[in-house]
């Protein structure tokens, strides 16, 4: 096997060589597209180094690591140069990693952290995060860094909840009680009762560009209300989605839906359709109209919709929010790698993550203890009116 470095013209002209590859991998996501990482790096390279490893095998492409190099302060103190992979900054996609011909996840992942390590003196850390937890590409990526090369490895995990689709939304709605199945269906005959009420999906990118637009400032207002930030909180977060739009709107890769409110847009939804899966990426909402449940009725319609479109999957990304788990009826797990390359500031680095578990691991303990002992107590006989134990 043979591994180089892409320059960057070589990377921004590779689209249909990297794309086939992308199908050719049977982890392969909207965030890994050639449209999707190529418009990112366009975007947001200042200040970036482009370090993406191509493995190939007597002429044939077998794997991409799409990586940077990124100069990062931690606690205001320590400076590292970390290698992430393209598309994580403020933005944090999931479901990234290497691209890898299926079949070869073994041996093309060796050969790229042998390049890498073949480099380690221009990085200090390798950061790879949001990984599909696989049981591939990232446990051989973990075992390879473990075992074989001896570098040290901390693993993260999160949890992105999805629905499994049926073949009609009637199916899939009659695994919810009967209760909230009239409620779901009482939100919509509200809406058209009282408003002139219609859903839509936009239809050219241009009419996508305008909704999403509306969908900015719908998501700001809402974030204002819930006094949290907004994800669309730059210009060149704004401008990155803007640019999105022409590169996958054409190829029926992103979708934009929204609810009509006596014709103004009351609330939005954006998501990308890829390989069977709808990725529900953000939505936002009036909060004016909080009363209406209108996030609840974009989402069930978008849900409605994917299923029309013959889509064997809803996925809500990474995140436990409550109101996901209400629509979800699956789970899978994401994982992000921190890997050292030996030297000091990377073990000292290390090191500070594994204490900072630990005392995450004493504090959840101890609330633990606390409320199991609380419970303890409640249940205890009582005795005039004051449960057993405490202070009169």
């Amino acid at each position: 096997m043979l591994s180089k470095l892409l320059t960057e013209e070589e990377f921004l002209s590779s689209r249909e060589e990297w794309n086939s590859l992308l199908d050719a991998d049977a982890n392969r996501s909207v965030f890994l597209t050639h449209e999707w990482l190529s418009t990112w790096w366009r975007t947001f390279a200042e200040g970036k180094r482009l370090f993406i490893v191509n493995v190939q095998h007597e002429g044939q492409l077998l794997g991409l690591a799409p990586l940077f190099i990124d100069q990062c302060v931690y606690s205001g103190l320590v400076k590292l140069r970390v290698l992430r992979l393209l598309g994580m900054n403020e933005i944090e996609p999931d479901y990234l990693g290497f691209i890898i011909r299926t079949g070869y996840e073994g041996e093309v992942t060796r050969e790229i952290l042998q390049h890498l390590l073949s480099h380690r003196a221009e990085w200090d850390l390798i950061q790879l995060d949001n990984m599909l937890d696989s049981n591939s590409t990232d446990a051989s990526l973990t075992q390879i860094a473990r075992s074989e090369l001896g570098l040290s490895v901390h693993v993260d995990r999160a949890k992105c909840p999805f629905i499994k689709l049926p073949e009609s939304f009637e199916k899939y709605l009659s695994g919810f009680s009967r209760k909230h199945r009239y409620n779901l269906n009482r939100l919509v005959k509200i809406l058209k009762k009282s408003f002139d009420y219609e859903f839509g999906i936009a239809a050219s990118a241009t009419e996508a560009k305008e909704a999403m637009r509306t969908l900015f400032v719908l998501h700001e207002q809402r974030a204002q209300q819930m006094r949290r930030g907004s994800a669309f909180c730059s210009k060149q977060v704004l401008s990155f989605h803007t640019e999105l739009i022409p590169a996958l709107f054409s190829q029926g890769l992103l979708e934009v839906f929204y609810v009509k409110l006596n014709g103004r847009i009351e609330s939005c939804l954006y998501a990308y359709a890829y390989n069977g899966r709808f990725y529900f990426y953000q939505s936002g909402f009036n909060p004016a109209y909080d009363k209406y449940s209108l996030g609840s009725v974009t989402l069930m319609e978008a849900i409605r919709s994917s299923i029309e479109e013959g889509l064997q999957e809803f996925d809500f990304l990474k995140g436990q929010e409550s109101y996901k788990y209400l629509w979800a009826n699956g789970e899978r797990e994401t994982i992000s790698l921190t890997i050292g390359n030996g030297g000091l500031r990377s073990w000292s680095y290390l090191k500070v993550i594994k204490m900072r578990r630990l005392m995450g691991k004493v504090v959840r303990s101890g609330k633990a203890l606390y409320a199991k002992r609380r419970g303890a107590i409640e249940l205890l006989p009582r005795r005039d009116g004051h449960p057993a134990g405490e202070i009169e």
